[in-house]
């Protein structure tokens, strides 16, 4: 993974944080970001399988639904909304994950900009697993809110 190239997808300029996002959250936020253009550098076959690229429209969708999380967790709950874990897909797309007192939630933006998730709930007695693809930058965001922040609440 190239560590100093700059992304051919990045809009993103490091040390300047969107005057919306709370300065408490700069650090956390601005250092996701750089992950998402660190993992905009792979080349094909980064896995050593024949993995594609990832899509420029993945990445971007990836950039906005992180800032937009961060912008809604702190309004609605005063949480950061950052992801827990950012990680390339073979097929071009990003994947993310928040994790919370709501649950696991994987989120993947794929190549042609689509939203699915998978959210797992640990509830008494079994674990609930919700999936869905297809769906609204709206619905992500209250998912992430709901799982950051608790099911009770949202």
């Amino acid at each position: 993974m190239a560590k100093s190239r700059v992304s051919r997808h990045s809009s993103f300029e490091p040390g300047k944080m969107p005057a919306d996002i709370p300065s408490s959250l700069g650090d956390a936020t601005a250092k996701a970001l750089q992950r998402l253009d660190e993992l905009a550098c792979l080349a094909a076959d980064w896995d050593t399988y024949g993995a594609s690229p990832l899509a420029a429209i993945a990445v971007d969708g990836s950039r906005k639904l992180l800032l937009d999380a961060v912008r809604a967790c702190w309004r609605d709950t005063g949480l950061a909304g950052v992801p827990s874990f950012i990680a390339p897909i073979a097929d071009g797309g990003v994947q993310l994950e928040w994790d919370g007192p709501g649950g696991h939630l994987e989120v993947e933006v794929t190549p042609q900009a689509s939203l699915d998730y998978l959210l797992v709930q640990d509830g008494t007695p079994d674990r609930v697993f919700e999936e869905r693809h297809g769906i609204s930058h709206q619905e992500v965001l209250t998912l992430v809110v709901r799982v950051l922040g608790s099911l009770a609440d949202g």
